[in-house]
């Protein structure tokens, strides 16, 4: 079962425990250029060494053991590609709205604010902002988001609506 990602996952995790790093590593890691042509057929699906959980098994071991070189090399283009996507598609949270799951937007809208500070521009911290004052308005527990609508009043202090918003959102 060289392909299932939880087994790898979870044999690495006990070679951690048993201070065996390398042995972590090596089973994480992409496979030597032969194997990786004999892998990498058009009818596949993407290989085990490009999934998610399997980078961040690999750079969680880099960090813990202060390979911060490795750590960075292996966690930046998941990050980057998945910045990319949200910037261009920003469909970051409207989707998880309309399924009534908001508190996981509401914590992507956090994280992107927090982290990305400086490559965001004014529009778009303004934008997520917003989104976050209405799902608030619609969430059935607003109290995460209650500093979008203070933040969407402040911004727009003559606004009736933004002052009713506000009001619903702390009288529940």
């Amino acid at each position: 079962m060289t392909d299932d990602i939880g087994i790898r996952i979870t044999l690495s995790s006990l070679l951690v425990n048993e201070d065996k790093t390398d042995e972590a590593v090596a089973l994480l890691c992409a496979p030597k250029s032969s194997e990786f042509k004999s892998a990498n057929t058009p009818d596949q699906q993407k290989p085990w060494w490009c999934d998610g959980k399997v980078k961040m098994q690999l750079a969680k071991i880099y960090y813990n053991t202060g390979k911060l070189e490795e750590f960075v090399d292996t966690i930046f283009l998941p990050i980057l590609e998945t910045l990319n996507v949200e910037h261009h598609n920003r469909k970051l949270c409207r989707t998880l709205a309309l399924l009534q799951r908001y508190r996981e937007a509401l914590q992507i809208i956090n994280h992107t604010l927090k982290l990305g500070n400086d490559g965001l521009s004014a529009e778009n911290k303004e934008e997520l902002r917003s989104l976050g004052a209405q799902i608030t308005y619609i969430a059935p527990d607003p109290s995460q988001g209650f500093k979008y609508v203070r933040y969407v009043v402040g911004q727009h202090p003559y606004s009736l609506s933004a002052w009713n918003s506000f009001y619903k959102v702390t009288s529940r």
